[in-house]
């Protein structure tokens, strides 16, 4: 483990030296940028802390730090990468310049369902070594992968409910993959961290926003919404949570079987409560008087032609980097194809 990266760890292991010798418990320092009401707090971080102490017995221990008490969300690699974090959450938007070929599950049309698109990622990250290859070369362990349901419209005004009434419009994106699509529906896309979202909002800065409807009550949101997109295929954002390559390689054969069961279970379940939620909170929001609606079956079709340009244009960037983004998308597409998307 990095000697800068847990002091409270280099304090307990300086005061068990001068005590009988027992086995010592490792502590790590656990932080990320998300507030704690936010899911990937709650339901995410916490969780899997809670399930890795008890499994190990209390042998592997966490000082907890959200909110970006030490990085923010677009910081938190490198938090990672300096030893200021042992665990902390990585936002593959926010470092699609380091993580260029991870972006590809964010694309458009990758997937219907949470559950699904979470199995794709991890038998990609099995199956597609260029993928692994790029989170191990940026020196961190994925545990647990996240991806939202597919992200939908928030507008602050009228349904933007046909193809049309993109054009002109200021729409907030993560990022990467989710910025081309907003561009290729004739929008202009506005970059931000979900944080800056509610002041975009009612400022009037953006119109609306690409966002998962499981974030729009962590940042209050639904104050200001006027509508909700229902079945729209925008694309989705990918959060893993991470742990520094060496920390988890030092860990014992025993810590590392539980910290990979925990995370496969945590994976498993925010899977499960993304999916279920997307339902309710439909109903929920639809209750509060925002506006929920529908594209038809014409504008779906009208709204895919025009993102068929996303993936073209996303493998024709990385391509003229010397990135072998075509050879990894169609291997993605061709996993997806035959994960089921567990819809009920």
């Amino acid at each position: 483990m990095k000697r800068n990266a847990c002091l409270t760890y280099v304090a307990a292991a300086t005061s068990l030296a001068l005590a009988a010798p027992v086995a010592s418990a490792e502590t790590m320092m656990v932080g990320h940028g998300f507030s704690p009401t936010h899911f990937i707090a709650k339901d995410l971080t916490e969780p899997w802390m809670a399930c890795v102490e008890e499994g190990t017995g209390k042998a592997l221990t966490f000082d907890y730090y959200p909110s970006g008490q030490i990085a923010a969300a677009a910081a938190t690699l490198d938090a990672l990468n300096t030893g200021l974090l042992n665990v902390s959450t990585v936002s593959i938007g926010y470092v699609t310049n380091k993580l260029p070929l991870n972006g590809i599950s964010m694309l458009p049309n990758m997937g219907e369902t949470s559950k699904q698109m979470v199995a794709a990622y991890r038998t990609a990250l099995d199956e597609i070594p260029e993928m692994s290859e790029e989170l191990r070369a940026n020196g961190f362990k994925t545990l647990v992968i996240n991806l939202f349901p597919p992200y939908q419209i928030l507008g602050r005004s009228d349904p933007i409910d046909t193809a049309a009434k993109f054009e002109g419009r200021l729409i907030r994106t993560a990022g990467s993959a989710n910025t081309l699509t907003i561009r290729e529906l004739g929008a202009s896309p506005v970059e931000m961290p979900a944080a800056d979202i509610y002041i975009a909002l009612e400022r009037g800065t953006v119109d609306a926003a690409l966002l998962g409807l499981s974030s729009i009550k962590s940042y209050s949101l639904q104050e200001l919404l006027k509508s909700i997109s229902a079945n729209g295929q925008f694309g989705s954002f990918t959060t893993l949570l991470a742990m520094d390559l060496e920390d988890y390689e030092a860990l014992s054969e025993e810590t590392r079987a539980v910290v990979d069961e925990c995370s496969l279970k945590i994976e498993a379940d925010v899977a499960k409560l993304m999916d279920d939620e997307q339902k309710s909170l439909l109903d929920e929001f639809g209750a509060m008087g925002i506006t929920i609606y529908r594209y038809s079956d014409e504008e779906l079709a009208t709204l895919a032609e025009r993102m068929k340009g996303v993936e073209e244009d996303f493998v024709t960037r990385l391509e003229a980097r010397g990135i072998a983004a075509a050879k990894v998308g169609e291997a993605y597409k061709k996993i997806l194809a035959e994960t089921p998307t567990f819809a009920e």
